[in-house]
């Protein structure tokens, strides 16, 4: 029985929406969700690397999709998960295993916790990995053709790829090497061969110039303008040398909140580290079963010749290398992303090394049985493993979420969870007329949506907080009256408290609270 890669990708994707649908956050989120919420419907530029394709389709997501704003963008990233589901069974089709081993390998990544869980809010990873898999998928085309069209194609979505996340910079300069290097001409016809490559790649990164173009002329939701405080030296940036728009791109990409810092652990830091991102994987993403079967899968790829082996192998390698260098925990299982990919392609191979002789005997159907069962096995164990973890960790092991809210059910989901939208309300309704609301970035972001998408309150000041903004702090009580246009501390902010002196305090509800100070702070050292 012959089943296209199609059918296959569209049955995953089929399987996948559904769940996800069904667990997709109602609305407006905290941090970064919240803020890419606002920039893709609104325009503009996001916190680095600025993520231009993210903005462009969302904007175009904006428009199309039914629902509240908040909702569109939710659903476009779940939309953009099934899709990367049902790509990871066409690059399996593509490296040559069973249609039933290739819709278990899909179903087993879709169902990994992060990748699930990043599939029911606004997050940018959905898209990025789906644009990864076509170039993965392409470039596996160039290995076996040859031809420069086929790699023309891979070399753009390898660019197109980057625009998604830098987290998939590394792979991709594996890649682009594994197309580019074996090219099958010579001399002048292989220099020349390499400039189209290149040309081609840069357009896959084109949409960074849309980034170029917004910057000069977006306020409200552009990063470098709302949350970079030049006069103070925040990042060590300056009007002279952050003065030009592509100064101001190079930053977003290559800048010190593009990434966390590498390789500063000594290496027992680093190995420490990698096995903790090994945890992650092996506990709460594909769980034991899975990860086995990756091991089978493993063994059976390293025994194929190819450039395809070393794709896939040097990709995992890579990613566990990027990951061990990540100096913010929380970090860690995005930083991951490449690796638990490439071992959900690998446990596709375990699954059909294991149905292979089930299929010869029996037939197509017979194995392709044996492969969702197999997967079925397979995709609640680590699940089980992760709400475990909660009450006790698992070889010293907890689940790591990069943000809120934490998933408690063992089906991920974030259906009904208001709790930002109620946030926000309660503090733009509490804030003073013409304040200035200093916050952390993971409240104002939701509040900034209000702001921004809804308009609410636009009266008041939003400040997402640095130390460096102790000179807008300065700048405000030089040119407005404090009495009548009031600072306001959102929360807890340690550095900033003892700098306030007297304040009214205004609860909530629910343990939240506002600082109010109607008096002039002495930013230069202790409230007077």
């Amino acid at each position: 029985m012959r089943v296209s890669r199609w059918a296959v990708a569209a049955l995953a994707a089929g399987i996948a929406l559904p769940a996800y649908l069904r667990g997709v956050a109602p609305g407006v989120l905290f941090a970064d969700s919240g803020e890419l919420q606002a920039v893709a419907l609104r325009g503009g530029i996001a916190h680095p690397s600025g993520y231009p394709t993210f903005i462009l389709v969302g904007q175009l997501a904006g428009r199309l999709l039914p629902g509240n704003p908040a909702w569109r963008m939710n659903l476009m990233t779940a939309g953009f998960g099934a899709v990367s589901a049902g790509l990871v069974g066409v690059v399996l089709i593509e490296l040559g295993i069973s249609p039933g081993a290739a819709l278990a390998g899909a179903l087993i990544y879709g169902a990994s916790f992060t990748f699930w869980r990043d599939s029911l809010g606004c997050e940018v990873y959905t898209l990025a990995i789906a644009l990864f898999l076509i170039a993965t998928w392409r470039s596996v085309l160039a290995f076996r053709s040859r031809r420069l069209d086929d790699a023309c194609a891979a070399a753009f979505f390898m660019g197109l790829a980057v625009t998604g996340s830098l987290v998939f910079g590394p792979p991709i300069v594996l890649m682009a090497a594994l197309v580019a290097l074996p090219l099958p001409l010579a001399g002048a016809r292989r220099l020349g061969a390499w400039a189209v490559l290149l040309g081609c790649f840069a357009a896959g990164l084109s949409p960074y110039a849309y980034l170029l173009v917004v910057d000069p002329h977006t306020q409200a939701t552009n990063y470098l303008r709302y949350s970079i405080e030049l006069s103070a030296g925040q990042f060590g940036l300056t009007p002279g040398n952050f003065s030009s728009p592509l100064r101001r791109l190079m930053w977003l990409l290559f800048g010190s909140e593009s990434h966390p810092v590498w390789y500063t652990r000594p290496p027992g830091g680093l190995a420490r580290n990698a096995l903790a991102g090994l945890a992650q994987l092996g506990l709460f993403e594909l769980g034991p079963p899975g990860v086995l079967l990756a091991a089978a899968g493993a063994w059976r790829l390293a025994r194929r010749p190819g450039a395809e082996r070393a794709l896939l192998l040097g990709i995992g390698a890579i990613g566990l290398v990027i990951a061990a260098g990540v100096t913010q925990i929380r970090l860690l299982t995005i930083f991951m992303i490449p690796c638990v990919l490439v071992a959900a392609l690998l446990a596709g191979f375990g699954v059909d090394a294991l149905i292979a002789p089930l299929a010869r005997r029996r037939g197509a159907p017979a194995g392709i049985a044996a492969a969702l069962l197999a997967a079925l096995i397979v995709i609640p164990v680590p699940h089980l493993l992760r709400l475990a973890s909660r009450s006790r960790p698992i070889l010293g092991a907890t689940v790591l979420e990069e943000w809120d809210p934490r998933i408690t059910g063992l089906v991920p989901s974030m259906r009904g969870y208001d709790e930002p939208r109620r946030y926000a309300e309660r503090v733009m309704n509490a804030l003073p007329a013409h304040a200035m609301a200093i916050g952390k970035w993971r409240e104002i972001t939701a509040l900034k949506y209000l702001q921004t998408i809804e308009g609410a309150r636009p009266d008041v000041i939003l400040d997402p907080w640095y130390d460096a903004h102790l000179a807008r702090l300065a700048r405000w009580q030089a040119t407005r009256d404090p009495r009548d246009h009031p600072f306001v501390v959102i929360g807890p902010i340690p550095g900033l408290r003892p700098r306030l002196g007297v304040v009214d305090s205004l609860a909530l509800g629910g343990g939240d609270y506002l600082l109010i100070r109607r008096a002039p702070i002495d930013t230069d050292g202790r409230a007077p």
